[in-house]
């Protein structure tokens, strides 16, 4: 199983640092999402335009969140559900994935919340957060409620 793991390599094209939200990394981790293929395609599109791809503890935590949830549901089989946490704790010990100190961006990020009724949660706001003040760059998701925030910039 490829991981889309942060990666350094450089083109002549413009080259972005790309988070990976919970949405893909979720897909590219289980074969057996609906999303998978397109995870797929998209993880490898990012890496042959030569974009470092950005998993943060956050989001990473969110997938772990909704893999475990679906293991619990027996939507996961344990084999499937331990190979991919063994992935993710992969990550951690190569210190592939980003620690965020949130506690400056979660009062706007919570104002968001309630600017888009409740469309987007609390990641995807910090997210939006994030971006807006130029701490991150583009976001790589199939989360379709990026849609009630103008000019966020998504890759899909």
């Amino acid at each position: 199983m490829a991981t889309p793991s942060p990666t350094s390599v450089r083109s002549t094209a413009a080259v972005a640092k790309v988070v990976l939200d919970a949405t893909v990394i979720v897909a590219h981790l289980n074969a057996g999402d609906t999303h998978a293929r397109r995870a797929r395609e998209l993880v490898d599109r990012l890496r042959k335009n030569g974009d470092e791809l950005l998993l943060l503890d956050f989001l990473v935590g969110e997938a772990v969140s909704v893999l475990a949830r679906r293991a619990s549901e027996g939507r996961l089989d344990s084999v499937q559900f331990a190979t991919v946490m063994a992935v993710v704790r992969q990550w951690h010990r190569a210190k592939q994935v980003l620690y965020f100190d949130m506690q400056d961006y979660a009062e706007d990020a919570l104002d968001t919340v309630v600017k888009t009724n409740g469309r987007i949660g609390f990641n995807d706001s910090l997210l939006v957060v994030l971006q807006k003040d130029s701490l991150i760059g583009p976001v790589a998701s199939f989360d379709t409620g990026f849609d009630a925030v103008p000019l966020f910039e998504v890759i899909s």
